[in-house]
């Protein structure tokens, strides 16, 4: 249980930052479109 907790917290600022990533990446490419 323990390992799986410090699995999960140890993969969920990355997930985040990937997220944050391909959202940027969508935006920007919506942005080179419009243009």
């Amino acid at each position: 249980m323990s390992r799986h907790r410090h699995y999960r917290r140890r993969v969920g600022p990355i997930f985040s930052k990937f997220v944050s990533f391909s959202l940027i990446f969508i935006s920007f490419c919506l942005i080179i479109w419009g243009l």
